[in-house]
């Protein structure tokens, strides 16, 4: 230890900060190496100050870190810059030296009260200490040798659990602050709410002082009135004393009048704040009422919606829906006659649900597109037409599809992985490539119409079939449109027809 007197340099002082004023002093650097690197004042003989402490005392949830200075003996300062150029050896490492204190001369600072300069600069003082060689036990390196000599040096053994405490009480304040702070920003919030009621009070209030003004005036043309009878009165008080007795009872009348008008300027302001008080009722209810019929809007259009989604995924998926409880099955129907139309026809044709009967025929010369038996059961059922039922003829397994059209294109694209036949085009399924790749699998396309359900008939002028249809929603279904193409290049239409039945 050095001699001289010797100081805690972290006792608390007795005084009260707000611990959240800027540090310009930054208390979380090293202050040994920040003050070795600047020119350091002259001793002058002064005792070591000691470094103020913070004081950690909230102050109206608005908390600041306090400033805070250090002052460290000048000579100490030097002592501790010149072990700081022999750290890198004392560690054995051969990282860059710390840069050596600059030794430009200073001067002396002047005696404690008084305002004495020395006039000429002086060097600082520069000091040799020897650190004597001290053992190194297996477990102790000399980096912590060194740390513990500087430690017992400058006093500050001990001090890093003091400062732990602190930082600990310091987190502690500060989390208390950003709950006080969350509160003040609610209370902000609530002070919003009363400042907006305010502001219409306010204007109320504004159209009752311009009621009272035009009271006050009314009072003020009477007053100027009861002033030009009292110059008349004045005037003829010398000629009649029963004037006297007129200016009497006219000043009584007046004040009657003043009387009178101040219960009506009185009875105004408190039917006025009745009228406030039902005003501001009546502007809640009506809020009220609007937020419940704005929250019954919203959940009635929720409740149809989510009603109508379901209703039509439910009827897409299993054929009946949830009111009527009715069965849908599609097969495509080609306009074969060219009348513009598709004609159908139900309880004949093809069993398109596979109880025994029969639900529906093309008619008139308009076709069903179909193929050869697929479940062996000598018969064109809802299997073999294109719907939500058919079997894939290259999977043996039923298509994944919601229409006619989208089973048309699952089989086409099973047609190209099964035998590499290009099938279709741009969603254009060719019938010509698709009946030579169903070969390979052992199955016929063609055309079945009216009670045939057995013997297919040959495609004759169907080319093609453009799969990319459009939907048309009708009775709260969509219905799905498209064309097919004949071998002149001709269009017609090709529509996925839903029989329906009431179960």
């Amino acid at each position: 230890m050095l001699n001289g007197t010797y100081t805690n340099y972290y006792q608390p002082q007795q005084q009260t900060q707000n611990y959240y004023q800027p540090n310009t002093s930054n208390m979380y650097s090293n202050p040994f190496i920040a003050s070795a690197m600047q020119p350091l004042p002259i001793f002058n003989q002064q005792q070591y100050a000691p470094m103020q402490q913070q004081s950690f005392v909230p102050q109206n949830y608005n908390y600041q870190p306090a400033q805070q200075q250090s002052s460290i003996s000048p000579m100490l300062m030097n002592i501790l810059s010149i072990l700081m150029q022999f750290l890198p050896m004392l560690l054995g490492r051969n990282s860059q030296q710390l840069n050596p204190v600059p030794t430009t001369p200073v001067y002396a600072t002047p005696a404690p009260g008084t305002d004495e300069v020395l006039p000429n600069p002086v060097a600082a003082p520069v000091v040799t200490l020897t650190v004597a060689d001290q053992p190194v036990s297996a477990t102790q390196t000399k980096g912590e040798v060194f740390k513990e000599v500087m430690l017992d040096m400058v006093g500050l053994t001990g001090i890093k659990d003091e400062q732990a405490a602190q930082d600990a009480k310091i987190a502690q304040n500060e989390a208390k602050d950003i709950v006080q702070e969350t509160a003040i920003a609610a209370n902000t919030t609530a002070i919003a709410a009363n400042d907006a009621k305010d502001a219409a009070q306010e204007t109320k209030i504004t159209n009752l002082e311009a009621q009272i003004a035009e009271l006050k005036a009314a009072l003020a043309a009477n007053t100027a009135k009861d002033a030009t009878q009292d110059t008349q009165i004045a005037a003829g008080v010398t000629k009649d004393g029963q004037q006297d007795s007129k200016i009497a009872a006219v000043e009584t009348k007046n004040a009657t009048q003043d009387t009178q008008i101040a219960a009506g300027v009185t009875k105004d302001g408190q039917q006025d704040s009745k009228i406030a008080a039902v005003e501001a009722k009546n502007t809640t209810q009506d809020g009220q009422i609007a937020a419940v019929v704005a929250v019954n809007n919203t959940q009635n259009t929720t409740i149809t919606n989510n009603f109508n989604l379901i209703n039509t995924r439910w009827t897409n998926s299993f054929g009946f829906d949830l009111n009527g409880n009715t069965i849908n099955r599609d097969p495509l129907v080609l306009d074969i006659n060219k009348d513009g139309k598709i004609s159908t026809e139900s309880e004949k044709g093809v069993d398109l649900n596979n109880d025994g009967l029969a639900e529906g025929a093309a008619v008139d010369g308009d076709k069903m597109l179909a193929m050869s038996d697929q479940n062996a059961n000598g018969k064109i059922d809802a299997a073999e037409v294109f719907g939500t039922d058919t079997i894939n003829p290259f999977t043996k397994q039923k298509v994944n599809a919601r229409n006619g059209f989208e089973a048309l294109k699952e089989i086409a694209a099973s047609a190209k992985e099964a035998t590499g036949i290009e099938v279709s085009t741009n969603g254009v399924v060719n019938l010509s490539k698709l009946q030579e790749a169903l070969a390979k699998a052992d199955t016929q396309l063609g055309l079945i119409g009216d009670n045939n359900v057995t013997e297919l008939e040959g495609l004759g002028e169907v080319e093609a079939i453009d799969s990319n249809y459009t939907e048309t929603p009708t009775e709260g279904m969509n219905l799905q449109t498209s064309s097919f193409i004949t071998k002149s290049g001709e269009k017609f239409e090709t529509r996925d027809v839903w029989f329906t039945e009431k179960k």
